[in-house]
């Protein structure tokens, strides 16, 4: 029985395992201690809290139990993410010693896999908290932890309204905001003052920039993420961008909506004037940066982690061609953000990510812990240099004044999210409209006509 109860205090792991610390004496004089105390008991035969009172206080600690807590989170591939966050965890135990944060690193890619399975028939598999899409938390909300009411008051009280709406509808909050993200408009600030172009304001003069800056096969004035890599979101982005009625009187989105039309319009007017780069569709985000980075790219759109994506992609381009790694210090890379253009009735898409407990986990307090301590100011703001948009009103005024925030919180606070009931079916849609439109096989409204009766 003894050995087994040892083997159990060193395991201390998986869901629902608690450890216990145990009392130890270090030092030569602890042990000497412990000597006479134990003496004076058989000798004297004294009451053993007489000899409990002879140890100095210092030498007498009562157990304290220490609660695993399973945490899983998404390895994005952001530089300095796993640092950092690490760094908050152990802030996080100093607070809360009782609570041991056992942290899982899984890939991003496999998010989509995992997720609806805890959800489903591997809830026994599940961690404690994870972090979860603004999609994932409407969706699976009755599978999540409810936030006490204090922590929900915190949130209302201090965030602004636009992002939490993207998790507390229906219901209450389920979640803290983990990472928010807002479109904005990354380009080559060099090429642009050389050509003598301003940043494009509207959807009009960001035709004309993308078009004027491209000199291909050379140079491309705008990139086009592939279809399934980010595409069907930037439509919708600019959907949203370009204003107007999305949804029917039903409340349906079709993608026969106005406002798809003139965004989908945009890009085909881009691609026909030469400013898209070659087999569209087929680009990831990375390879886009990697070629701003060269200068063989003026534009795109992008979160605001894509800073550090550019930093990155600089570094190693500098690394893999040492004979050009002097010149491209002396150019550097000079590149500046500023909103992703707009019509006048157009608004800014907003997507967040949360940080969620599941509800069935045995160790909620310990969960609603660490949310409420990744709520503070102080965590957020650590969140929000990882490549988030500042989520709080505090933050905003802090940190909105200075790139890249700046770019990126302009118009946060009307931002407007995925539609939770349609994104599932919209995004299939508009990834097939796009592949008819940009191959050239149909025109715009007959592309998004035929997209119509595409059901994922």
């Amino acid at each position: 029985m003894q050995s087994r109860a040892l083997n159990e205090m060193r395991a201390g792991r998986g869901r629902g395992n608690k450890t216990a610390a145990l009392c130890c004496l270090r030092g030569r004089s602890a042990v000497m201690v412990v000597a006479v105390a134990l003496a004076v008991l058989v000798c004297c035969q004294a009451p053993a809290q007489k000899v409990m009172n002879l140890l100095p206080t210092a030498f007498i600690r009562a157990p304290q139990t220490v609660t695993n807590l399973q945490v899983a989170l998404w390895d994005t591939g952001i530089p300095g993410q796993r640092e950092c966050l690490t760094e908050l965890v152990r802030a996080f135990q100093s607070v809360h010693p009782g609570v041991r944060v056992c942290l899982e690193w899984r890939d991003a890619a496999e998010a989509e896999h995992w997720v609806p399975r805890w959800c489903d028939g591997f809830r026994q598999y599940a961690p404690d908290v994870t972090v979860m899409t603004d999609l994932w938390v409407r969706q699976y909300r009755r599978d999540l932890l409810v936030l006490d009411r204090e922590l929900r008051h915190d949130l209302q009280q201090r965030f602004v309204p636009a992002v939490l709406a993207q998790g507390g509808e229906p219901g209450p909050l389920r979640g803290v905001p983990w990472s928010v993200a807002t479109p904005a408009l990354y380009y080559r600030s060099d090429l642009l003052a050389e050509a003598g172009i301003k940043p494009p304001g509207d959807f009009a003069e960001l035709v004309e920039c993308a078009a004027a800056l491209a000199d291909p096969p050379e140079r491309y004035g705008f990139g086009l993420p592939g279809v399934g890599g980010g595409a069907e979101e930037l439509l919708y982005a600019l959907a949203v961008a370009a204003g107007g009625e999305m949804a029917d009187e039903e409340g349906k989105i079709a993608p026969t909506a106005q406002p798809f039309e003139t965004a989908l319009g945009l890009l085909v007017e881009m691609q026909s004037r030469g400013a898209l780069e070659p087999e569209v569709l087929t680009w990831t985000e990375v390879e886009l940066a990697e070629m701003l980075v060269e200068g063989r790219l003026a534009m795109m759109v992008g979160g605001p982690w894509l800073g550090a994506m550019l930093e990155d992609a600089k570094k190693r381009a500098e690394g893999e061609a040492e004979e050009e790694a002097e010149e491209a210090a002396e150019r550097g890379l000079e590149y500046a953000i500023v909103p992703l253009p707009r019509e006048p009735e157009g608004a800014v898409h907003v997507t967040v990510d949360w940080l969620v407990a599941f509800r069935d986990t045995d160790r909620s307090e310990q969960a609603l812990k660490l949310l409420a301590f990744l709520a503070q100011a102080q965590s957020q703001r650590a969140l929000t240099t990882l490549g988030g948009v500042p989520a709080t009103w505090g933050l905003c005024a802090e940190m909105g004044r200075v790139a890249p925030w700046a770019a990126h919180t302009e118009g946060l606070a009307q931002g407007r999210g995925l539609p939770r009931r349609d994104w599932p079916r919209l995004k299939a849609q508009l990834g097939n409209a796009l592949t008819y439109a940009l191959s050239g096989r149909q025109g715009v409204s007959e592309a998004l006509e035929s997209a119509e009766d595409v059901t994922p």
